[in-house]
C-alpha cells in the first residue's frame, strides 16, 4: 500500500481506511495548522486597532506623568486630585487592554492563548473582548474625551457601530476621532463651538451649506472638513477662524513652515498664539484659574497675556512656560514647537516693531561731524552692542525705567507663593515667572527683607507676615510702619507732625510736645580751638539729659509718642540722619556769631 504524502508536515502515512475519500494530512493538528496558515494568506485583516492602541498607550503615559506630579509635588489643599488622576489611569488601560486584545487576535494569537494571557476562560475571553463589544469601548471613549472628571454617559445604540473583520479591499466605514488623533482637537473644538453657539446641527448645517448627516459626521470626527466649513462654522459660532486655522493644518497633515523669512515674524507669533487659543477652544475654553489649577508653574496673569495679549511675542518667547501652557490646555508640546521655532528664528532674523531701537545701531547715533564729542553713555561707532532682550526685572544698582516691570515680577511671585499653599523652591518660581535663577533670587532677597515673604530651612520660599496679615484682613501698612519703627529704635517717627522748636539744653522736652528738629548746643558760648577743654561728667550728664533714650547720646531728636497714629514727613533712612552733626567738645576754631 502506497503511502500518503501530508502536505504540511511533509512525512508519509499509510490511509488508515480503504473505503471513502483518502484522507489529504496526517491527522487533525496538521489540517487546522494548515487551514490557520490558509486564513492568513488569504484573509487580510484592516489592522484598525493599531492606530488606536498607539493613541490610547500616549494618554496612558500623560496620566502616568500627571500622577507622578501629583505624588511629587503633593496639594494638601486637594487631596483627592492624586486619586482622581489614578481613576483616570485606570480607565485608559482598560481601554488600552481591549484595543491590545483585538490587535493580538488580527495578528493571529489564539484565543486559548490569549485568555490563558489574562487568566479567563476561551469562552469568557471572546464573550468580553469581541469586536462588537471593543467597537463599543471605542465608540464611548470618543463621546466620553480625554478630559478631567466623569461625564454623564450617553445612551448606547442599539445596533452594533462595526461589522466583523473584513477582507482586503473592503470599504468600511471610519472610526470616530480619539483622543490622540491629529483630528482630535478640531472635533472637540468644533463640538465645543456647537454646544455653546446653542444651535441645532440642522441649522448650522443650511447656513453652511451641506447637509445635517455630514456635519454630524464631522462633529464626530469620521470626517475631515475642508478649510471653508471650519471657517463657516467658527463664524457662526462667533468665533475666530484664524484660531483653529492651526487644528485644521494638523488634521490635514500639513507641517508648519520651519524657516520664516524677516517680515513673517509677526505672523509667526501669531500662529503660536492661535495655535494655543485654538488648545484653549478644544479644551473647552476654561478661564486661566481652571488652567493653573493643576500647574503651579502657571499663573493666571501670565496665562492671560498669553492667549489675550496683541503682542504674544513678549510672552512667549520661554519655551518651557510655552511647553506647559500647552500640557495644561490638553496638548502635546511637539505640536507647537515648530511654531516656536518659527518665531524664535524670525526674530532672529528681525527685531519686532515698536520695541526699543538698538542702542549700538548707527542710524540712532547723532552724527559725528555735527556733534563733535560723544556723550559718556554714547557707545563708539565700532563697538556695536548687541539687542538686548526685554527682561521683565530691575537691578539694584541702575533703576533705569523698568519700574512697573519690575513690579510686576514681583506680584507674579508673590502670586505663586500665595496660591500654592506650601513652601515653594527656587526653581519652581523661576520657571514659573520666566526668570532666570539669578534675578529670581534677587528679587526674592528684596521680598524678604519687605517680609512679604519666608524662607525655610529645607529653602522653600512661603508667605510671609504680610501676606498672612492681608490675608487675615489687618492693616498690613500700619504693621509694616511700625515695624519699621521699632527696627531704627524711633529714627522713624510715626505721629502727628512736628513743628521746628529749640531745645532747652536743660530741661528735657514736654513728653505732650511735638520732637525738637534743632541741634543741641551748649549754654555757653563755644571756645577758641587752643583753649578747648574735655568735657566733665556733669555737662555730659546735661546734655544726656536732653537726648531720646531711644537714639542714644548723639542724637538731637526726642523721643516719639508711645501710641504712634500717623507717619511724619520727618522719616528716614539714612542712618546718619539720626545723629547731631555737631557736638560741643569739638568747636570751631572761630566762636559763633
Amino acid at each position: 500500500m502506497l503511502k500518503i504524502l501530508c502536505p504540511h508536515c511533509k512525512t508519509r502515512f499509510f490511509r488508515p481506511k480503504t473505503s471513502g475519500r483518502p484522507p489529504k494530512y496526517c491527522g487533525t493538528d496538521c489540517r487546522t495548522a494548515a487551514y490557520r496558515a490558509r486564513q492568513k494568506t488569504g484573509l487580510r485583516y484592516s489592522h484598525k486597532h493599531d492606530q488606536d492602541v498607539a493613541r490610547i498607550a500616549k494618554s496612558v503615559a500623560a496620566r502616568a506623568a500627571a500622577a507622578l506630579q501629583h505624588g511629587q509635588l503633593p496639594l494638601p489643599a486637594r487631596p483627592l486630585e492624586l486619586l482622581l488622576e489614578t481613576l483616570r489611569l485606570e480607565r485608559d488601560v482598560a481601554d488600552l487592554k481591549a484595543v491590545a486584545v483585538r490587535q493580538a487576535s488580527e495578528y493571529g494569537a489564539p484565543w486559548t492563548d490569549i485568555g490563558h494571557a489574562l487568566s479567563m476562560s476561551v469562552s469568557a475571553t471572546r464573550a468580553r473582548y469581541g469586536d462588537e463589544q471593543v467597537a463599543k469601548i471605542r465608540h464611548w471613549r470618543a463621546e466620553r474625551g480625554s478630559g478631567p472628571g466623569h461625564r454623564p454617559a450617553r445612551p448606547r445604540p442599539s445596533r452594533p457601530t462595526s461589522a466583523p473583520d473584513s477582507v482586503k479591499g473592503e470599504n468600511t466605514l471610519p472610526s470616530p476621532a480619539l483622543p490622540g488623533d491629529p483630528a482630535y482637537q478640531l472635533t472637540t473644538a468644533l463640538s465645543h463651538l456647537h454646544r455653546a453657539s446653542g444651535h441645532t446641527q440642522r441649522w448650522l448645517a443650511s447656513e453652511v451649506g451641506i447637509s445635517a448627516s455630514l456635519l454630524s459626521l464631522i462633529l464626530l470626527g469620521k470626517r475631515h472638513p475642508k478649510w471653508k466649513t471650519v471657517k463657516a462654522i467658527a463664524e457662526l459660532c462667533n468665533a475666530d477662524p484664524a484660531d483653529l486655522r492651526p487644528l485644521w493644518e494638523k488634521a490635514q497633515g500639513i507641517p508648519p513652515v520651519a524657516l520664516p523669512g524677516p517680515e513673517d515674524f509677526l505672523q509667526a507669533a501669531a500662529s503660536l498664539k492661535a495655535a494655543l487659543r485654538g488648545m484653549c477652544i478644544a479644551a473647552g475654553s476654561p478661564t486661566p484659574d481652571e488652567i493653573c489649577f493643576q500647574h503651579l508653574t502657571l499663573t493666571p496673569r501670565r496665562v492671560a497675556r498669553a492667549l489675550l495679549s496683541e503682542r504674544p511675542e513678549r510672552d512667549l518667547d520661554d519655551w518651557p512656560f510655552v511647553a506647559a501652557l500647552a500640557t495644561a490646555l490638553r496638548g502635546q508640546p511637539d505640536d507647537v514647537r515648530p511654531l516656536w521655532q518659527r518665531m524664535m528664528v524670525a526674530s532672529a532674523l528681525v527685531s519686532p516693531p515698536h520695541t526699543e531701537p538698538d542702542p549700538g545701531h548707527t542710524s540712532d547715533r547723532p552724527s559725528l561731524d555735527t556733534a563733535g564729542t560723544r556723550t559718556p553713555r554714547q557707545a563708539a561707532p565700532s563697538a556695536r552692542r548687541p539687542h538686548r532682550p526685554d527682561m521683565l526685572w530691575t537691578s539694584r544698582t541702575r533703576r533705569g525705567n523698568q519700574d512697573s516691570d519690575a513690579l510686576q515680577r514681583r506680584l507674579e511671585i508673590l502670586e505663586v507663593i500665595r496660591s500654592a499653599n506650601m513652601p515653594v523652591g527656587l526653581t519652581t518660581l523661576s520657571h514659573a515667572c520666566g526668570l532666570p535663577t539669578r534675578y529670581t533670587s534677587e528679587v526674592l532677597s528684596w521680598l524678604r527683607e519687605r517680609r512679604f515673604t519666608t524662607t525655610g530651612k529645607d529653602g522653600g520660599h512661603a508667605r510671609g507676615p504680610i501676606l498672612n496679615a492681608a490675608a487675615e484682613g489687618r492693616d498690613v501698612v500700619q504693621e509694616f510702619l511700625d515695624h519699621l519703627s521699632l527696627k531704627t529704635n524711633g529714627a522713624i517717627y510715626i505721629g502727628p507732625t512736628p513743628t521746628a522748636t529749640s531745645t532747652s539744653p536743660t530741661k528735657p522736652p514736654s513728653p505732650a510736645s511735638p520732637p525738637s528738629t534743632s541741634t543741641s548746643t551748649s549754654a555757653s558760648p563755644p571756645t577758641p580751638a587752643h583753649s578747648a577743654k574735655p568735657t566733665s561728667r556733669s555737662s555730659a550728664a546735661k546734655r544726656a539729659s536732653t537726648t531720646s533714650p531711644a537714639t542714644g547720646p548723639g542724637s538731637s531728636r526726642a523721643t516719639p509718642s508711645p501710641t504712634p497714629t500717623a507717619f511724619s514727613a520727618h522719616s528716614t533712612s539714612h542712618p546718619s540722619s539720626t545723629t547731631s552733626r555737631s557736638t560741643p567738645t569739638r568747636t570751631p576754631a572761630q566762636p559763633a556769631h
